[in-house]
Formats: structure tokens, C-alpha cells, sequence
């Protein structure tokens, strides 16, 4: 992920656009960025890259990103589906995405509006201008 925002970051300098990449350390997570910074998280991550690999990059996908139709990213996306064995399903979609970030990646940058839904009862929560998300940190139910 790092990579990813230094080349967007790079790729939007000549237009003025500067982005502060952030990194923190993972032992300290949850003590002083979890419910303290705000956050933003995409839905994308959440699907098994088996079904995100069928939806967006063999060369019969419905939703082509790339429009890069390569049959080696449909072969290899057969051979991780094609055994029930955890292990050898694992190091088969990590050749997939290797392969994938190395022949056939892309970079889509994206802003979206937010909007919140929330029962009445929940207050206090923050919205920190440039944050990405909302902090929790000083919510409370009522």
C-alpha cells in the first residue's frame, strides 16, 4: 500500500496535489491511532481476491479495470480455485497477485462524499476536516 500512495503521490505532484503519506507502527495501533485519528476504509478489501480477480480482471470479467484482457491472470485465477487445500490455495493467489501487481496493475484514485447514518442516541462523534472518516474517540450512546 505504501508503494501505491508514493506513485499516486508522484503522479499528481505536477498538479499541484500533494499528499502526506502516513505510516504507523503496528504495535501502537490501537493505542493511539484506533478511535483517536480518523479513518476510511474502502469496501474492495473486504471480497476474497478470488471473487475480486473474477469481477474486475479475468478477460471475461463483467467489470474490466484494466481492459487488459490477459489470460494468464484467467489461468492462474483457475489453478488457485481449482484445489480445496488451504495452503497450496494460498501460495497459488499469492503467484496470482504477484503476477497481477507486477504485469497487469492499476492505480484508480477516488474521492467520495460522506454521508452517516446514526440513531439519535450517538453523539460526540467527530469528523476531523481532512481525516478521511470519523473519530470515535469522544463518542458516546445516550
Amino acid at each position: 500500500m505504501v508503494d501505491e500512495a508514493v506513485a499516486l503521490s508522484q503522479a499528481v505532484a505536477p498538479a499541484g496535489i500533494r499528499i502526506s503519506i502516513k505510516q504507523h507502527p503496528a504495535a501502537t495501533y490501537f493505542e493511539q491511532i484506533w478511535l483517536h485519528e480518523g479513518f476510511y476504509t474502502s469496501w474492495v478489501p473486504r471480497a476474497h481476491p478470488a471473487i475480486r480477480v473474477a469481477q474486475a480482471y479475468t478477460s471475461n470479467a463483467g467489470w474490466p479495470e484494466t481492459q487488459i484482457p490477459h489470460t494468464q491472470t484467467d489461468a492462474l485465477l483457475a489453478s488457485a480455485i481449482s484445489t480445496s487445500d488451504p495452503g497450496e490455495q494460498k501460495a497459488r493467489m499469492g503467484t496470482l497477485l504477484t503476477w497481477m501487481a507486477n504485469n497487469d496493475g492499476y492505480l484508480s484514485a477516488c474521492f467520495e462524499d460522506l454521508a452517516v447514518a446514526s440513531k439519535t442516541q450517538l453523539h460526540g462523534v467527530e469528523f476531523p476536516l481532512g481525516k478521511g472518516g470519523a473519530a470515535l474517540r469522544s463518542a458516546w450512546l445516550a
